[in-house]
């Protein structure tokens, strides 16, 4: 779940005479329901020190569960030193969770500690060089008029990773009409993408995170109004004209689309195809056993990562047993729990919750880590009689011989029945936006059913 930990990405303008005393105000929306705000202030401090500061708030529903989350970065720049990095503080906390970090400027880079709950760490960081001018790179580069197709390399500190990342820009137009400059941007390595709209003096005024997430420039007012009170949970569901019962006794599913859903959304292998009448098939996957053949072996990772995961599957006969116990492992290491902001796998280890995409994350990185082959899947899954509608999911595939087999360390099953529906990756946000704005149209028409 991708809502905030972006903001630095997008350098505001790229004076910081311009900015200081300035604070703006965003509002902060999830597939279109207001969720929650960000206020981004630029202060001028004593003794030539430049600070930024953002700090976002998001208050939601979750399965009629009050969720809160509050995170704030502060950076502070010396513009005595040619606007070098002098310090950084983080703060993040989300119901009992809570994590901060501070960093000094020292000798021999920055140095400083971390606390997860009570416990205290100290950390380092290679931060030398980085600095306001690189902070506001994008600006500077977007007052000098680039042209369409035109690509910009930014270094920016996360916090939340301690680390530094590589973030690329391109300029995709210019439009006319608002005087806007629309960007995309993506994050070397990770699957953080998006664009945002600049103005000509550099304010960022709209961010549109993936197809789910929109942050937009608002009046203080407006960004502190009430958020939406729908449910963030049931906001994700396509509904069904009939309840299916048991799902762990379906073979097969026929079912009738809605004119919104494409045929084309849908992956078509072995298990679902589409027939003539455009009605999409689904059978459940085949016990892993039938499959039973040793992968290759990739090389082993070293480290934290693959000694967890060797003790998980310590005295396992096989593949199929080994991927049985970190299925287990993970549904009962993880709380289910909403997730607001992108998770590395350290976070996911030490905050210990997480929804469906932590879950298959966690159960992926241990499964590689010992040499087999995993992949992530995206698509619906039926959640049952009492919602009867079926919600955005992400489960995980391994490599058996030759084919790969389902898992879903979220719900703890290796055998997935029909109603685990494969969709081309992106496309479940668009799916779910149509239904929403739809409330008559049911999206899926069951045609038939089959049980073991």
């Amino acid at each position: 779940m991708l809502l905030i930990g972006y903001w630095y990405l997008f350098p505001s303008p790229w004076s910081e005479r311009w900015l200081s005393g300035k604070t703006f105000w965003y509002s902060l929306y999830w597939k279109g329901e207001k969720v929650g705000h960000v206020q981004q202030s630029y202060q001028s401090l004593e003794n030539n020190i430049f600070q930024v500061s953002r700090l976002t708030r998001v208050k939601i529903l979750n399965r009629g569960q009050p969720f809160q989350l509050t995170e704030k970065e502060v950076f502070q720049f010396d513009m005595a030193h040619s606007g070098d990095l002098y310090s950084a503080f983080y703060h993040h906390q989300q119901d009992d969770f809570l994590e901060q970090l501070n960093l000094s400027k020292e000798q021999q880079g920055f140095e400083g500690t971390k606390l997860v709950n009570n416990q205290k760490s100290s950390i380092r960081l290679d931060a030398n060089g980085y600095g306001l001018s690189e902070f506001l790179k994008l600006m500077q580069w977007v007052e000098g008029q680039p042209e369409p197709g035109e690509r910009l390399n930014v270094q920016r500190l996360d916090l939340r990773e301690n680390a530094m990342n590589s973030v690329q820009y391109q300029l995709v137009e210019q439009n006319s009409d608002d005087k806007h400059f629309k960007i995309k941007f993506q994050q070397q390595g990770r699957d953080w993408h998006g664009t945002v709209a600049v103005s000509p003096d550099g304010v960022p005024k709209r961010y549109l995170v993936g197809q789910m997430v929109e942050q937009r420039l608002t009046s203080r007012r407006e960004a502190l109004s009430e958020n939406s009170s729908s449910d963030y949970y049931l906001a994700q569901v396509i509904s069904i004209d009939q309840p299916l019962g048991d799902t762990s006794n379906i073979q097969s599913l026929v079912l009738a689309t809605a004119n919104h859903i494409a045929p084309a959304d849908f992956v078509i292998d072995k298990r679902q195809f589409l027939d003539s009448n455009g009605y999409l098939h689904i059978n459940s996957t085949l016990p892993m056993k039938t499959h039973l053949r040793e992968p290759i072996a990739a090389e082993s990772q070293v480290g934290q990562l693959a000694d967890l995961a060797l003790s998980i599957v310590a005295g396992s006969q096989n593949t199929e047993q080994k991927v049985t116990k970190l299925r287990s492992f993970v549904a009962d290491y993880l709380q289910d729990s909403p997730v607001i902001r992108p998770m590395t796998i350290n976070d996911i280890l030490t905050q210990r919750k997480g929804d469906c995409t932590e879950h298959t994350e966690l159960f992926i990185a241990l499964a590689r880590a010992i040499g087999i082959k995993a992949r992530e899947v995206h698509g619906l899954v039926y959640l049952g009689d009492d919602i009867q509608g079926f919600g955005g999911h992400v489960w995980s595939e391994v490599l058996m011989g030759e084919q790969w087999v389902g898992v879903d360390p979220t719900w703890d099953i290796s055998r997935l029945s029909a109603t685990h529906i494969q969709l081309k990756e992106g496309l479940v946000p668009g799916m779910f936006n149509h239904v929403n704005g739809n409330k008559d149209n049911d999206g899926f028409s069951l045609k038939a059913i089959n049980y073991h």
